[in-house]
């Protein structure tokens, strides 16, 4: 091997990319990284400038006048967009002769990293938020649906008219209450939460966050009607879904793209269709997601659901990661499957089949007071929130027992060593001040170890199920209804 042939496979085979160039700023070589990274020959880069190959104006200009005091340009962060995909390099140029050389390393991996470690920061941050906005929010709700369901039990007297009225606010509540959870839920990575969630509804909180942050008009339709499909999911990963899907197709509008849509069809797959795809059952629901995009064409179909990959300027924080998030959520964590069909230049369709439930109107309806079970027994409520106190006592004083209230832990602390004889059962909130439930609960637990303790918390059951406070007898979720809070306080106090 000849030292030529030496130096040009020592030059092709480095890592980074090398460009020679002359005194004039021109390329006179490059290596076969740089072909690479800017798609071009190396017959089509000599003797163009190396601003015009990097697309930096005054590239050249700079380089030059660091060449004139015999300094070194370094570490000189770029961005190429090369029309596949975006390429983050350092730069560093040398004086070298009358030229010099300039050498590029890509950290485009490192940029993905940094931005995933930053974007962790930030969810880690917005965790400890929702911890706290959720709680206030849900013994707000609690109080709401309290005095709601207070009036519920006199509904007897009022019209066909006001008992809908009552129906569409109890909904109303139900709706309310899951998204909290879903904020309560937004940034944790523990076990799935799975929920009944209707589809119309998480679509339609998808598309109104969309509506209000993206600065793009597309009409989005949702083809059904609410309460019309149900699937069992954990409910942050049925938005995620959504929102990767639905933020793809506004990235597939591009900028200059008039009436652009998004629409959203379902049915319920038959049994022979999910049988060809290997699935058995016809509980399968049909979700097709279609736009009048960019649409994808088709030798890269099979390429979507690789990670990291993207086929054009991808400049959305997903960075290459929605589809693939969203392909791992419906096959692997919701046992579904996630079909693609595209027309280059007109549209997209994505075709989600996920297990489906049934659900069953009768699950919104009036309960009436008699159809709940009752007692005689004295319950110690301790709770800060003053509408959270007052809807617990007349919503279980109505049902036969004897209560009585405690402000803070301290008060709590007070009325049970005063009555710990006739105290069946103690309904005590976790966050109060004085003294913490979790310190109500040690104190009360040193004097009778089998007190009989329900934890109610707008806490999320992760936080309430640690330490002592998991060896209490039962956990209420704010905001619950009387039904589950007669149901709960009855069977502890029989167990």
């Amino acid at each position: 091997m000849s030292d030529k042939q030496f130096y040009q496979q020592f030059f092709d085979k480095v890592n980074e990319g090398i460009i020679l160039i002359d005194n004039k700023m021109q390329i006179i070589d490059v290596n076969a990284q740089i072909s690479a990274i800017v798609k071009l020959q190396k017959s089509e880069l000599i003797g163009k400038s190396i601003s015009e190959v990097l697309m930096i104006d005054n590239l050249s200009e700079l380089i030059e006048k660091i060449f004139e005091k015999n300094d070194v340009l370094d570490n000189y962060e770029i961005e190429l967009n090369n029309g596949n995909r975006i390429y983050h390099l350092i730069l560093s140029a040398t004086k070298l002769g009358s030229g010099g050389f300039i050498t590029l390393k890509d950290i485009s991996q490192l940029k993905q990293l940094q931005d995933r470690i930053q974007l962790e920061a930030s969810m880690n941050l917005l965790s400890i938020m929702a911890r706290g906005i959720s709680h206030d929010f849900n013994n707000l709700l609690m109080g709401i649906s309290g005095s709601l369901n207070l009036l519920i039990l006199d509904s007897k007297s009022l019209s066909p008219t006001q008992r809908k009225f009552l129906l569409d606010a109890q909904k109303a509540l139900f709706q309310a209450t899951g998204l909290v959870k879903q904020f309560q839920n937004l940034t944790r990575e523990d076990k799935p939460r799975n929920i009944k969630i209707d589809i119309f509804s998480a679509l339609k909180n998808v598309f109104s966050f969309l509506d209000r942050t993206s600065s793009k008009v597309i009409d989005k339709k949702i083809n059904f009607e609410a309460n019309s499909f149900y699937v069992f999911a954990d409910p942050v990963k049925i938005n995620q879904v959504f929102l990767n899907l639905a933020t793809n197709s506004i990235n597939a509008m591009g900028d200059s793209k008039t009436n652009g849509f998004i629409q959203v069809f379902a049915k319920y797959a038959t049994s022979a269709e999910m049988l060809k795809r290997g699935k058995t059952g016809n509980n399968y629901v049909h979700i097709i997601f279609e736009d009048n995009g960019s649409g994808i064409p088709e030798d890269m179909l099979d390429k979507i659901f690789i990670p990291f990959y993207s086929s054009k300027d991808d400049s959305s924080n997903l960075r290459g990661l929605g589809l693939p998030i969203t392909y791992d959520i419906i096959t692997r964590q919701f046992n579904g499957l996630i079909e693609v069909e595209s027309i280059p230049g007109k549209s997209t369709k994505i075709h989600l089949y996920i297990p489906g439930i049934q659900i069953d109107e009768e699950e919104f309806k009036l309960i009436e007071h008699s159809d709940l079970p009752q007692g005689n027994e004295t319950i110690l409520i301790a709770d800060d929130e003053y509408t959270v106190r007052n809807v617990l006592t007349v919503t279980l004083e109505q049902l036969g027992y004897r209560i009585i209230q405690a402000r803070d832990g301290s008060e709590c602390m007070d009325k049970y060593l005063a009555n710990k004889d006739s105290i069946a059962l103690i309904l005590l909130d976790i966050t109060m001040p004085k003294k913490s439930g979790v310190e109500v609960m040690k104190e009360v637990r040193a004097y009778n170890k089998d007190i009989k303790i329900i934890i109610s918390s707008g806490h999320t059951e992760e936080e309430i199920h640690k330490g002592i406070l998991a060896k209490a007898q039962g956990h209420l979720n704010k905001p619950y209804d009387r039904e589950v809070l007669a149901k709960l306080v009855r069977e502890i106090i029989d167990s």
